[in-house]
């Protein structure tokens, strides 16, 4: 995960609540998102491109039914097809428990940074200075220098961490981009899966809010004051409207993918005497 960037941009958000949450708050919300990022990465790095990869080679293995039968080279590509779209739904169901605590642990978060406020806001320090004499102009400055807090990464690293996580983002941009569409590919099934552009909806979605959670709304926490607890709390609702995008729109698709799956599982048993009869008749013509 370091590889990523992530962990240093996680840290910053760590610091702007630390010590303002209850329990475990703080370190189940860096590891939701850490666990999400891991998802998505290998949705749209690994498996995206895979099913694509293998949809070319059930094409092409397709294409070379109409000439000598080889309808054991066209089954091994629909198994390949079939373990990834398994390998996707999977990953999407593992995505759902993280969402959901997620959202749970940023409302507690927020709970707490709302409980705690009056004990950290930039606000109270800048009336205190006021209090003290100092005149307004300068005392906007000093009450910024005082809740602000400088992240132990020098800001070569800082920039090095984005720069890595943007990269990264940018791929499952393009392995979205580059996949197929579903209601194209499989439009022979649209009267048994009415639903499959769903899957499309889906992954564009996801795509691009895990995008702006990671790539926008975590970054921006490097700028914020600790005390600021106005900005802090617009990034974490901001993050959970984008997470509860991505839940919803998981939910929806559960069923087409699923039965995607599956008719995939049964197109492979139907297939399966077929392509061992080609296959054992060729073994015989060779002997």
């Amino acid at each position: 995960m370091e590889k990523t960037g992530l962990p240093i941009v996680l840290e910053r958000m760590h610091r702007c609540f630390w010590g303002r949450t209850q329990g475990n708050d703080l370190e189940l919300l860096t590891t939701s998102l850490q666990q999400i990022f891991a998802c998505v990465d290998r949705l749209y790095r690994v498996l995206l491109p895979e099913l694509t990869f293998y949809a070319q080679e059930e094409d092409a293995a397709e294409r070379m039914l109409a000439q000598p039968h080889d309808m054991f080279s066209h089954l091994h590509a629909h198994y390949c097809t079939w373990t990834v779209l398994q390998e996707i739904e999977d990953t999407l169901n593992q995505l759902k428990p993280l969402c959901t605590l997620l959202i749970n642990t940023t409302i507690a978060i927020l709970e707490a940074l709302d409980y705690s406020s009056s004990l950290y806001s930039a606000t109270r320090i800048k009336r205190q200075l006021l209090l003290a004499g100092e005149d307004e102009e300068r005392t906007d400055l000093l009450a910024a220098l005082t809740t602000a807090h400088i992240p132990g990464q020098t800001y070569f690293h800082w920039m090095q961490a984005v720069s890595i996580l943007t990269e990264q983002l940018q791929h499952w941009q393009y392995g979205n981009q580059r996949r197929f569409n579903f209601a194209d590919r499989f439009a022979l099934l649209a009267t048994m899966i009415p639903t499959l552009g769903q899957l499309d909806s889906t992954l564009d979605l996801i795509a691009d809010s895990t995008h702006r959670i990671f790539g926008i709304l975590l970054p921006e926490f490097h700028t914020v004051a600790r005390g600021d607890d106005e900005t802090a709390a617009t990034l974490l609702l901001d993050i959970v409207q984008k997470v509860d995008q991505i839940l919803l729109f998981l939910e929806a698709q559960s069923e087409p993918l699923h039965l995607l799956t599956r008719e995939y599982a049964h197109k492979l048993q139907r297939e399966q005497p077929y392509a061992d009869l080609n296959h054992n008749s060729k073994l015989l013509t060779k002997s």
